[in-house]
């Protein structure tokens, strides 16, 4: 049976709708989870917008002190808390959940403290319910490139997409806008998927993919994946017994740190846990990948106070380089644009904190904008770029990190010019900076001549004493750099 037409925008014409949305048999809803299936409506072009959408609700992490809840409350129980206030009910909310399972366990401080705040009143059916619903369909609202995490929204239309971990659609919300795109050709008939959760949680095996989604998945990817392509997958991620070594021992401290410690004590147990096993995150990429970015969301988060950058500029090389590794050893399994997503966000943040270096990393900046234009059209710049760049004039402005605004200029430069093979020239120009990431001399400034590193000959520094203080951190990297 049809639902009818869900509001789609084609970027091309509005009446020409790509997709409409059919519920699920009985015997489809044992097999895959979810309520119904989006089906191309006709042949859609790679690169096209299949939807745009407004929020129904959507609420900044910022906004979370308006409420009274208790300080543990997560993401979702405030969008949930925000969807009940705009006069969402249980009635609602079963447009979105599968299954409903018995409803145990969950805190009853915090649905009291809902039922309290919601004018019109509530039943806690109706708390436990929205919240179910919130939890398996709502998004996380995040940077396209620096990965910032702003806040979370509930799409109702991109709800109704299928999850699939080898995705033929990527989604990516841009001030809160939420836009789907076809990353390759789809013909009729064929049903529509993007992924529920950040792209680099989709690397690992389905055992590992399966901690994150909030629910059994059955799509393509997950059936068909092969013992070897485990076997792969699990020998690029932490070991089995590797909680009982001094490593394992540390990434237990971050992980323990990142669900009850503030930014500060999750960078310091980061720290610790980079300092002296660079080698071991080269050899297993997706372990790396695991703890890299929790880490380096709480480095954005500890703004506008954060703490002094020690391993977060040298480890973007590292996120750069991971992503390479898994390139090369599991393409046959991961899904080709997803690969593409990944080489352009990280070429841009290792521009962000080593392209004052050298002119290598301002071509790896350029190529990853076009791979990115490639995936989501000829606006990628004015519509995601704009949105990061907003944050690192903030941080430029709040901080000493003075080296962000060269970012902002090249960004500026990249949207005057259409043609962004015509950038790369102009990007590698040679910036010799001093290395010491808070120093901004510059070599021949007064004719003088920079120190530069006699293993790597990559870095320079001003001074004997600014080589010095680099050279901690400096020395986990210069080996393969």
């Amino acid at each position: 049976s049809t639902w009818g037409n869900i509001f789609f925008i084609n970027m091309d014409t509005n009446k020409n709708e790509s997709c409409y949305f059919v519920e699920k048999s009985k015997t489809q809803m044992e097999k895959i989870k979810g309520i119904g299936l989006c089906i191309a409506k006709r042949d859609i072009c790679k690169g096209e917008i299949i939807l745009i959408e407004e929020p129904l609700c959507l609420i900044q992490h910022a906004s979370y002190t308006k409420h009274k809840l208790p300080e543990s409350s997560s993401s979702e129980w405030h969008l949930t808390l925000e969807l009940l206030k705009i006069g969402k009910r249980k009635k609602w909310a079963k447009n979105f959940i599968h299954k409903i399972n018995p409803m145990n366990g969950e805190p009853e401080e915090i649905i009291q403290k809902i039922i309290e705040e919601v004018p019109a009143g509530c039943s806690e059916e109706d708390v436990k319910l929205i919240y179910r619903a919130v939890c398996c369909n709502a998004f996380s609202w995040q940077t396209t490139v620096l990965n910032i995490d702003v806040g979370i929204a509930f799409y109702e239309k991109a709800a109704m997409f299928n999850h699939s971990c080898s995705p033929n659609c990527l989604s990516i919300r841009t001030n809160g806008i939420m836009r789907i795109y076809a990353t390759q050709t789809i013909t009729k008939g064929t049903e529509l998927c993007h992924s529920y959760v950040d792209l680099f949680w989709l690397l690992g095996s389905r055992i590992q993919r399966q901690n994150y989604i909030p629910f059994e998945c059955f799509c393509d990817k997950c059936v068909n994946e092969t013992e070897n392509d485990e076997k792969t997958l699990l020998s690029l991620s932490f070991p089995p017994n590797h909680a009982n070594t001094e490593l394992g021992q540390k990434v237990g401290k971050f992980k323990i740190n990142g669900v009850i410690g503030n930014n500060k004590s999750i960078l310091n147990s980061g720290d610790e846990m980079f300092s002296s096993n660079i080698t071991f995150f080269l050899e297993h990429p997706i372990a790396f990948i695991e703890v890299f970015i929790p880490y380096f969301n709480s480095f954005w988060q500890s703004f506008p106070n954060p703490p002094q950058i020690k391993y977060i500029s040298d480890l973007t090389w590292l996120y750069y380089i991971s992503i390479q590794k898994l390139s090369e050893l599991s393409y046959h399994i991961n899904n080709k644009q997803i690969f593409n997503h990944l080489f352009g966000v990280s070429s841009i943040l290792l521009y962000l904190f080593q392209g004052h270096l050298y002119s290598t990393v301002s071509k790896l900046f350029i190529k990853g904008l076009i791979n990115l234009k490639e995936i989501y059209g000829e606006n990628f710049v004015d519509l995601s770029l704009n949105e990061d760049l907003s944050f690192i004039s903030y941080f430029s402005q709040t901080v000493k990190y003075p080296k962000f605004k060269l970012f902002s200029e090249i960004i500026e430069n990249t949207k005057k010019n259409k043609d962004l093979n015509n950038l790369i020239q102009i990007s590698s120009l040679k910036i010799d900076h001093c290395s010491e990431i808070s120093c901004l001399k510059l070599e021949n400034q007064n004719n003088t001549q920079f120190l530069r590193c006699s293993k790597c000959k990559r870095v320079k520094y001003c001074s004997q004493e600014h080589q010095v203080k680099h050279w901690s951190i400096h020395k986990h990297f210069c080996m393969f750099t």
